[in-house]
């Protein structure tokens, strides 16, 4: 009957989960002998053969309840058991065992606690659920004392509500233990690479370079912008290697022809642009606002822009989703996200969370002794994120110009990027442990791909990296540039993490 059933579909499933969790387990090491490949690997096979393994354990406790019926025994009847048996034990087997208690004890307190809570727990489910299924179908009933025969085996009748609850219990027990043990800290994340290279793993987050991108949003083929600023979009920026995200949020209001700013915010942004392009900029920017058919009654959303989002937006949410499913397919990864934020503080932190990208935020103190990449990937605590204006409550929003100093960032020609005040303190003073290098020639409202393609050369951008290293005796956090593809940053970067031969 259902006894037979559920012992096949027990064995069955038990089977299963052991074959998946034992190639999860072993395949990293058939498949390759490069240690930081198997590494790679065990860090996405890992959670997997743990589960497997807990579903197979979940599968085989219900099996054995279910094909013996066994009466389970009191807590109270184990341990008086437990207590007879080492009574039996000669005087210096328990000694020994003593002092491999202590020992154990004395080395490793929580794993000792956690391994004594989960023998208990796992008792506790297959008493509750042998106890369950003899409530289902009790064992034939004993010869009759009194009468000296047996009696009939009429097994008693089992209503459908009893075994469907019966059933029901039986399943959640089996989840509980699979919970229990996926969750229990089994299997450590195992790092081969981070951020592309296993020399990084064990640098802390102030003894890494990370190659940035300036008004990230702003990319070539992304619809809307009129004014690119990178090469691609933010995924393949990712995907190319680019590791800090230096992004604006603003207000506005999606219409059918484009993205309007919302004008009644105050604009923080937008008053550095009008100070540094003149109202003509700003006229120019409104009347475009006026043909894109605002009416008024739009939701207002938070959107990236770079002050005015009539000449370009992408919807925040939308960027920062990409981000979030970045980090989940590349586990080994660690971002540095830069927000000059003209939003409101509980604003901006809702735009996180509502991306998914709450779950990878580093959560720790924003200052020396920083963590290492390791600790930061195995934490999964992999975005350290940086707000410029309003970083509000939320421990995981940083104030950026209290981590980070920083150099200026207006210059006009290539001559005044390569002058020798252009690693002169800017935001941040010389306070800060982390040092954010902007290196870009500001020809706004257009930036231009032939300068980016110049100071993004070798020669120069290693020059005024070596300067401002030596000025500020820091080595450059971030090194922030436009259209990250022209010229040889990313050689340049891996140099300064000795990452070059």
């Amino acid at each position: 009957g259902w006894r037979a059933g559920a012992i096949r579909l027990g064995a069955a499933v038990a089977v299963v989960a052991g074959l998946a969790g034992l190639a999860a387990s072993v395949g990293p090491r058939v498949l390759t002998g490069d240690a930081a490949a198997r590494a790679a690997l065990e860090t996405w096979l890992d959670p997997l053969a743990v589960r497997c393994w807990t579903v197979c354990a979940g599968a085989l406790l219900v099996t054995t309840a279910a094909a013996s019926l066994w009466r389970p025994p009191l807590p109270g009847t184990l341990v008086a058991q437990a207590r007879r048996g080492f009574e039996r034990v000669p005087p210096t087997g328990r000694a020994i065992v003593a002092i491999a208690f202590g020992v154990v004890a004395l080395a490793a307190p929580l794993a000792l606690l956690r391994a004594l809570v989960m023998a208990a727990g796992a008792l506790g489910i297959l008493w509750g659920v042998a106890a369950l299924l003899r409530r289902v179908a009790p064992p034939a009933a004993r010869s009759s004392p009194a009468a000296g025969v047996s009696a009939p085996r009429h097994p008693r009748r089992v209503s459908p509500r009893r075994a469907a609850v019966a059933a029901g219990a039986v399943g959640v027990a089996a989840a509980a233990l699979a919970f229990a043990l996926s969750t229990s800290g089994a299997a450590p994340v195992k790092v081969g690479r981070c951020n592309g290279s296993a020399a990084l793993c064990d640098r802390t987050l102030d003894e890494v370079v990370f190659l940035g991108t300036h008004n990230s949003m702003s990319a070539d083929g992304e619809p809307g912008w009129l004014f690119a600023a990178q090469n691609a979009s933010i995924a393949q920026q990712l995907d190319d290697g680019v590791r800090s995200l230096l992004i604006d949020t603003h207000y506005g209001f999606q219409t059918p022809r484009g993205v309007a700013t919302d004008l009644d915010h105050d604009s923080k942004s937008r008053e550095k642009i009008t100070f540094e392009l003149g109202e003509a900029f700003i006229e120019t920017a409104q009347r475009l606002r006026s043909r894109l058919g605002f009416t008024g009654d739009e939701p207002r959303e938070i959107f990236l822009c770079h002050a005015f989002c009539e000449v370009g937006a992408t919807k925040a949410v939308d960027a920062l989703e990409q981000v979030h499913e970045f980090l989940v397919e590349h586990p080994e990864e660690v971002l540095i996200l830069s927000i000059e934020d003209d939003t409101e503080p509980q604003d901006t932190a809702r735009l996180i969370r509502d991306s998914g990208l709450i779950h990878n935020v580093y959560e720790g103190p924003a200052g020396p002794p920083w963590p290492t990449l390791r600790q930061l990937i195995q934490h999964n605590e992999r975005v350290l994120v940086l707000i410029e204006n309003q970083p509000g409550d939320e421990p995981w929003m940083h104030r950026q110009d209290t981590v980070a100093q920083e150099t200026p960032y207006a210059f006009a020609t290539p001559a005044e990027l390569a002058a020798p005040d252009s690693c002169a303190p800017n935001r941040g003073g010389d306070a800060g442990s982390l040092l954010l290098v902007n290196h870009w020639v500001d020809t706004s409202p257009a930036p231009r791909r032939s300068i980016a393609g110049e100071v993004n050369a070798s020669a120069f951008l290693t020059e005024r990296l070596t300067r401002c290293r030596h000025e500020r005796r820091l080595l450059p956090t971030i090194v922030a540039v436009d259209f990250y593809r022209d010229g040889d940053a990313f050689e340049v970067v891996d140099t300064l993490n000795g990452l070059t031969s």
